[in-house]
Order: structure tokens, then sequence, then C-alpha cells
């Protein structure tokens, strides 16, 4: 219903609010140095980064700010 959606919208709004963007290691060298390996880098941001030019957001507060989509059950943040 148009109800929920707008409840929708709302939550997303108010995550929106509480995020960053972020950058992974491998990223920042390689915007810093076209020379950068990504061998020298063993996150596993930076590989993903590498092989897809992902986005990446860091919540700023909160119980999510240490939260990361690859360890913890997307569903709780849902």
């Amino acid at each position: 219903s148009e109800k929920q959606l707008a409840k929708v919208r709302k939550g997303i709004a108010k995550l929106e609010r509480n995020i960053t963007h972020w950058k992974p290691p491998y990223q920042l060298a390689a915007e810093n140095s076209p020379t950068a390996d990504i061998a020298d880098f063993d996150d596993y941001c930076s590989s993903l980064w590498n092989g897809t030019h992902a986005r990446f957001f860091k919540f700023k507060s909160g119980r999510f700010k240490t939260y990361f989509v690859m360890s913890t059950n997307c569903v709780f943040l849902a």
C-alpha cells in the first residue's frame, strides 16, 4: 500500500543519513598511483573493488558502525 511504501522510504532515508562513502585500501592506492598492485592488498573489499569497482559505504554511528555485509546477517539490518 502507499502507507507501507512511505514507511519503507522513510526507513531508507534514515539509513542514508547515517552513512558515508568509504574506499577500500586498494582503491585509494590505485587512485594515487597507477602502478599500485592488487597483490599487495589482502583484504576482501580491495579484491571486490578490483573486480567490480563497487561503491562502499560505512555507517557513521550506531549499532551497525562495525557492520560488514560479508560477515553479518543482512536480515538483521533489514
